[in-house]
């Protein structure tokens, strides 16, 4: 291969680290299943919140040609690649917003309830209780949070975070900011709001118990 063809190859190669989401169909569905599981459990838990990451990667393997010694030889490299911010960040409005929403029983399913004898009953969901969303994308730590309750969420934010520009859309709050390293950083604030929930006395820690969180 000549220096133009190497150059073409590596080009085409280096391309398919660019991987539309509409292509991580799986990662979502997996990610979906998680998140929903996790908000079973810390309901099963009585717990009044849950503080969670959303962790959409794809694995990419590309082979390229890598100089070595004068001369060019086939590299096979896997990769973690993450979701661009724009999509990530709407993803994660769209998904708490539906995720948040009562589903509440038919008229017609309760009366048919009280005839067989069953009583209806009331089970919490997770439009129920204080939700903390945290993913990232290749550049960007993206929060979404639901607030059902008083939880003044702009002096959460600041008294854990920092100051940041807060969108405020009726229950919901949505952060959004760039960090050099948005994996470690989404962990770090992971655990800011564990303490803080604490502090609040919404999550209480018995002497036995231990962070549960998805990481």
């Amino acid at each position: 291969m000549n220096k133009d063809e190497i150059e073409e190859f590596n080009t085409n190669a280096f391309k398919q680290l660019n991987v539309p989401f509409d292509q991580y169909t799986k990662e979502i569905k997996t990610s979906l299943n998680t998140l929903n599981e996790t908000i079973k459990q810390s309901i099963s838990n009585g717990y009044n919140f849950c503080n969670t990451c959303i962790d959409i990667t794809k694995k990419v393997s590309i082979t390229y040609m890598m100089e070595e010694d004068g001369e060019y030889i086939r590299t096979t490299e896997e990769n973690t690649i993450y979701p661009e911010s724009p999509d990530m960040q709407k993803w994660l409005v769209e998904t708490i917003k539906k995720i948040t929403e009562i589903k509440e029983l038919s008229p017609q399913a309760i009366e048919n309830m009280k005839k067989r004898g069953i009583v209806p009953k009331i089970q919490k969901q997770a439009g129920d209780i204080l939700l903390f969303l945290i993913g990232c994308s290749r550049t960007d730590v993206h929060i979404t949070i639901y607030i059902p309750t008083d939880l003044d969420i702009t002096d959460f934010i600041n008294s854990t975070i920092g100051q940041q520009r807060l969108i405020i859309d009726g229950k919901f709050t949505f952060i959004n900011f760039t960090d050099e390293y948005p994996l470690k950083k989404r962990d770090e604030i992971i655990q800011l709001f564990f303490n803080k929930l604490k502090e609040l006395n919404i999550y209480i820690v018995e002497e036995e118990d231990e962070y549960i969180f998805d990481l």
